[in-house]
């Protein structure tokens, strides 16, 4: 059952998030639909929405393998609905983030996007596992600042992605593009760098928090155990 809950809350906000970046794409709207679902979710499953965002928590060890796996395949698929749904409201007018790539941009575009998701990841570990702000109200309007911030600033670049699940999605919707290859070379140079990104947050936490002030994993699925005493 806990399972099932994490899951839908995952792929809810995946969805949400996907679906406002698929029909608006104004980096204020996507950072404040993803601070809104933040805050609905967080108390469930922690509100990630992102497979790097899960990654950095499965490097940390605050998520195992399998909770990993199922996360970033809730996320995935949300995302992948969201643009179904976009593109049958649209009537078919939608335009996919992710486009074949000259391949002269591949190296600009993996750094615009690993340093932003960089930022986004670690800014949700600043504001989540960090004993010194433990139980602060203000995690989600941090995180959504953060997307509206690397949106303004890469989106005219990259398309301000920052996330696995958007790629991926936004790809899916030119499946029968002509060029396929160039297209899926062009997805994985994003995903590589979003998970790049996340790496380079990790180690960033790493460095800058000593062992005392992170969030222990006991203390982490502890917390997670009273959620689900108090829900049921």
């Amino acid at each position: 059952m806990l399972r099932l809950r994490l899951a839908a809350t995952e792929f809810i906000g995946a969805f949400f998030l996907v679906l406002v970046v698929a029909l608006s794409g104004n980096p204020f709207v996507v950072g404040l639909t993803l601070t809104v679902m933040v805050y609905a979710g967080a108390a469930i499953s922690g509100g990630h929405y992102n497979p790097a965002v899960s990654f950095a928590f499965f490097l940390l060890r605050k998520l195992s393998l399998k909770r990993f796996a199922l996360y970033a395949a809730a996320q995935i698929l949300g995302g992948l609905a969201a643009y179904l749904v976009a593109t049958y409201a649209e009537g078919g007018k939608i335009v996919g983030l992710v486009q074949a790539l000259d391949s002269t941009l591949f190296l600009q575009v993996f750094i615009w996007e690993a340093i932003f998701t960089l930022l986004l990841v670690y800014t949700v570990l600043a504001v989540t596992v960090n004993r010194k702000v433990e139980g602060n109200q203000y995690f989600g309007l941090a995180i959504g600042l953060t997307i509206f911030i690397g949106g303004i600033t890469a989106g005219a670049i990259t398309g301000g992605l920052f996330n696995p699940a958007i790629t991926l999605a936004s790809a899916a919707y030119y499946f029968e593009s002509p060029d396929k290859n160039l297209l899926g070379l062009s997805t994985l140079v994003y995903v590589l760098a979003q998970l790049t990104g996340a790496t380079g947050a990790v180690l960033l936490n790493k460095l800058i928090l000593s062992e005392s002030d992170t969030i222990s994993l006991r203390l982490f699925k502890k917390a997670q155990k009273l959620v689900k005493a108090e829900k049921n």
